[in-house]
């Protein structure tokens, strides 16, 4: 019996070189089989809304890859914030 579960409204990042994230990614079995356009998504058992999230799928070591996707993005701060009162 094969399970899936689609994710949207999320960013998902493929890679550092992703200029138009996906918005949509469908899971069957445990693995990542599908990302995409929410409009063009597959239909899926379940549906899960991740509220406008940022995804990395296969992301495994994160050491300088998340760097490099912030750099080539501009989205990801790395700063510290300052505290205002």
């Amino acid at each position: 019996m094969t399970t899936s579960l689609l994710l949207t409204n999320a960013r998902v990042h493929r890679s550092a070189h992703d200029t138009e994230p996906a918005e949509a990614v469908l899971i069957e079995d445990g693995r990542i089989v599908w990302t995409g356009p929410r409009t063009a998504a597959p239909d899926a058992a379940a549906v899960r809304d991740l509220g406008g999230r940022v995804m990395l799928p296969g992301l495994t070591d994160a050491h300088l890859h998340v760097f490099m996707l912030a750099l080539s993005r501009l989205q990801v701060s790395f700063a510290r914030t300052p505290v205002h009162d």
